[in-house]
């Protein structure tokens, strides 16, 4: 009974942490792969996927709806991946797990504008262009120490 508790708990924390990556500097391949993962595990999930022009859009369907997609840069790197939920409740779900993740330590700027933790240079930016569907973009920032510090100063 116990081996089966552990092997749980890993694929449930594999899930949560996947849940909260943004995909910033992932490779395209990793990105695949994970959401190949995603499509093993209990709930269920459809995932299809486009790949064109250095854009790559994978579809999520199950319990929620997300469309995923990810620009790379020149390097083959991830530099922006956006989420469109078409669930408001869910878009709330995915949001908190974002803003309260002590991993990328999410600094308010103003509403719906965050700034990761320096190392992660990442912002997050959230769009409502209505009550079902929420739209979250996250992109690379190349801050230096100084630009950094002067974006989080309190106003």
């Amino acid at each position: 009974m116990k081996p089966i508790l552990f092997f749980l708990t890993i694929v449930f924390c594999q899930i949560s942490i996947q849940a909260l990556s943004t995909y910033i500097n992932s490779d395209k391949r990793a990105i695949i792969k994970d959401f190949k993962d995603l499509s093993k595990t209990p709930e269920k999930y459809s995932i299809s996927t486009k790949d064109s022009a250095g854009i790559l859009k994978i579809e999520i369907t199950g319990h929620e709806k997300i469309n995923y997609e990810f620009r790379f840069d020149s390097l083959g790197f991830c530099n922006t991946s956006s989420f469109i939920y078409c669930c408001d409740d869910c878009s709330e779900k995915h949001i908190k797990e974002f803003v309260e993740s002590r991993n990328y330590g999410c600094i308010e700027k103003s509403p719906g504008l965050y700034y990761s933790k320096r190392r992660h240079k990442t912002q997050m930016e959230i769009f409502n262009s209505n009550v079902a569907v929420t739209i979250i973009i996250f992109t690379k920032m190349n801050w230096t120490k100084k630009e950094y510090k002067a974006l989080i100063k309190k106003q």
